[in-house]
């Protein structure tokens, strides 16, 4: 059992040194790396109990307190994912339980020094008292972010969906636990082993979605993004057997690998289309990638991406594309022929006189008076 501690410790470490080094980490990533230090932490403790501590019952019957924050953060993790406006600060008292756990932990700890013969009865009290809250946490949490991810269409739904079980599993192990310390303590040892195995199943899946392989159902084809200047293409070409997209990369230019395939850039641009295009999100004038990637569920990377590769755009010339649709849309009513045309362009989303000159021409290839001029 030391061992599959000491293995899960080695793949957290490994985990949250890439969450840390990875230059393209999101706001939600901080929760993501705090879940696994959590994580973490608790087998660190483990594995210090079950090599340095010689008492029989810390060993085998003491609950850890951190593991009432398993179901918080991976609850306020699926929020970011869903709405990056969420500021996690909101949920505080969700750790209330465990600042609680973590008082009582100290107390019980300082008893252990000072009294190690009533370790039982301190090691009972202690036990009834976090036990309910740390499984009832990690059932309830997991099953609120199972619901969360089914009403936000999110590209992190599967990882979320399998840390979710995760979590729920290691409710049930807890109490299974229970059940066998009591009644059959010779598979005690076994139920452990498998408890700290589901938790060593958490880097795995952190570190197989974002930096090995996404889930099967976003797995993107092995694609790659060929820039020439400012062109670019992407070149592919099938294997003689499978299915796997292998690159056909050029001598010459910089490459760099796709996020996604083409059947998930096509599913993300048509939701933005329903943002952007038929709730008129570009007539909002701050409108931003960051401020998009929050109403929409999508990371902003995987938004660029879309609009670089699906639509050839980059984000504001995608916006702004709309914006100058609008503004010869209003030019054309009845009702906006006395308008000012800059009074125009402010309500289809431009900010000032400057960008809508520029974007106006580059997208009509006229400026906006040479415009006017020909349509009357």
């Amino acid at each position: 059992m030391k061992y599959i501690i000491a293995a899960g410790l080695l793949q957290i470490i490994i985990s949250l040194l890439l969450l840390c080094l990875n230059n393209r980490k999101e706001k939600s990533d901080y929760l993501l790396a705090a879940f696994l230090g959590a994580i973490g932490w608790h087998l660190l403790t483990k594995f210090f109990i079950f090599t340095s501590v010689e008492n029989p019952s810390v060993i085998f019957r003491m609950h850890t307190f951190v593991q009432l924050s398993y179901g918080p953060l991976l609850y306020m993790y699926a929020k970011k994912k869903c709405n990056e406006l969420f500021i996690p600060a909101r949920l505080w008292f969700l750790f209330i339980p465990l600042i609680m756990s973590v008082t009582l932990y100290g107390c019980v700890v300082a008893a252990f020094i000072t009294y190690p013969e009533k370790a039982d009865l301190l090691l009972q009290l202690y036990n009834s008292l976090v036990f309910l809250p740390i499984v009832g946490a990690h059932i309830i949490f997991g099953a609120l972010t199972l619901k969360k991810i089914k009403q936000t269409k999110i590209i992190e739904q599967q990882l979320l969906r399998n840390l979710s079980f995760l979590v729920i599993l290691v409710g049930f192990a807890d109490i299974l636990l229970i059940i066998v310390s009591t009644s059959f303590p010779g598979y005690t040892l076994l139920v452990r082993s498998v408890l700290y195995t589901l938790l060593g199943l958490v880097p795995v899946l952190v570190i197989r979605y974002k930096y090995v392989a996404m889930p099967s159902e976003w797995q993107p084809d092995m694609k790659m993004l060929a820039f020439e200047g400012s062109d670019y293409a992407i070149n592919t070409k099938f294997e003689t057997q499978g299915t796997m997209l292998m690159p056909e990369l050029k001598n010459t230019g910089i490459h760099r690998k796709l996020l996604l395939n083409n059947v998930q850039h096509q599913e993300i641009y048509r939701i933005i289309e329903s943002f952007v295009k038929d709730k008129k999100l570009y007539a909002d004038e701050d409108l931003s990638l960051e401020k998009l990637s929050a109403l929409s569920g999508f990371s902003r990377h995987y938004i660029s991406e879309t609009l670089n590769v699906f639509a050839k755009k980059s984000f504001y010339q995608y916006i702004n594309g709309y914006r100058v649709e609008e503004v010869i849309r209003l030019l054309g009513e009845e009702n906006h022929e006395n308008t000012s045309l800059l009074t125009v362009a402010y309500r289809s989303g431009f900010k000032n006189k400057a960008s809508f000159n520029q974007h106006f021409k580059k997208v009509t290839g006229s400026t906006p008076s040479n415009y006017l001029k020909i349509k009357k």
